[in-house]
């Protein structure tokens, strides 16, 4: 049997760094699940890389290969959230129906679905108090909201073509204010209060008149 030749052999080697580059992503996943959860459950007091090492059972030195500060790994605790609300957008979007309404109010409605789990209330109660405090994580407490508002915005549009740029943004940020607000009310909650019952559905009607509205 002959050997390979000199190009299929570089072909080779070029290819193997394949499966480590995915565990490692695997790995980053891991991370940033548990450094979410530990931020959400127990604050920004006890979010440090040896606690979250400790969380995913993995060394201090193999967590700071990937995130050396503690300062890396909230921002792409962060940055990871807004990129997985897109994400559930798309996804869930051929469920919310057909029309510009339904899908404002399946947006609507899978915010508030999911402000009612506990490791995202915790988490954006952190991020808020992270906000005020540190100049850093304000900016990028403003910058993830502006994508926030933009996403709203986007979705409110075809309900009212003929509103001015500076109105549509406004409602945004008036649709924006209301769900995060809810987080006193239902945040990390399972819907056992009666007398929240229909809330909701109440707050899913407000935005619509908000957006179809001159």
């Amino acid at each position: 049997m002959t050997s390979s030749t000199p190009r299929k052999r570089s072909a080779a080697r070029r290819a193997r760094p394949a499966q480590p580059r995915r565990r490692g992503i695997a790995r980053i996943e891991e991370i940033l699940d548990a450094a979410r959860h530990v931020l959400a459950q127990e604050g920004y007091a006890e979010f440090s890389l040896r606690r979250v090492a400790r969380q995913v059972n993995i060394r201090l030195s193999t967590l700071q290969h990937y995130f050396p500060s503690r300062d890396d790994l909230f921002r792409a605790v962060v940055e990871r959230t807004v990129a997985a609300y897109d994400a559930a957008y798309v996804r869930q979007s051929a469920q919310w129906g057909k029309t510009a309404r339904s899908k404002l109010a399946g947006m609507v409605r899978y915010l508030l679905d999911d402000l009612r789990h506990p490791d995202t209330a915790g988490f954006f109660v952190e991020f808020w108090a992270r906000g005020m405090r540190d100049p850093a994580a304000g900016r990028l407490l403003q910058q993830a909201y502006r994508h926030h508002r933009d996403r709203i915005r986007i979705a409110m549009a075809p309900l009212n073509p003929s509103m001015s740029g500076r109105t549509a943004e406004l409602r945004a940020l008036l649709v924006t204010a209301l769900i995060e607000g809810m987080t006193i009310f239902i945040g990390g909650q399972p819907a056992s209060d009666p007398s929240l019952d229909g809330l909701e559905e109440e707050v899913t009607r407000w935005i619509l008149r908000m957006a179809s509205e001159r």
